[in-house]
């Protein structure tokens, strides 16, 4: 079995800490102006989670759409035959009730 989600971030963390200490320890620069840059970076990184929400928001609804069309247009087709068949029965008996005024007359 793989890993869990807590390991995997815990792992995930270690290694973005140490390349953090590792780019300020190459750079040369002070920890307290190195926080402006690793700020900037956490500013980046909540901005493309903000972009992933958004955009599973917008697949979710969209992919709810496509259902509701989709079982729409079923509902549609279900409906045909029984409409067809209605419309049938009204158009036999459209025909049939001028031909029954025509044997009335005839025995009358």
């Amino acid at each position: 079995m793989g890993e869990s989600l807590i390991e995997i971030m815990e792992k995930t963390k270690l290694k973005i800490e140490l390349s953090v200490n590792q780019a300020i320890r190459e750079s040369g620069l002070p920890f307290y102006l190195a926080e402006g840059i690793v700020a900037g970076v956490l500013c980046d990184i909540k901005d493309r989670k903000n972009t992933e929400l958004l955009q599973t928001i917008v697949e979710k609804e969209e992919n709810e759409k496509r259902r509701k069309e989709e079982k729409d247009t079923q509902n549609k087709e279900n409906s045909k035959p029984a409409n067809s068949a209605k419309q049938a029965e009204e158009k036999t008996r459209m025909t049939e009730a001028p031909k029954n005024i025509k044997e009335e007359e005839k025995d009358g």
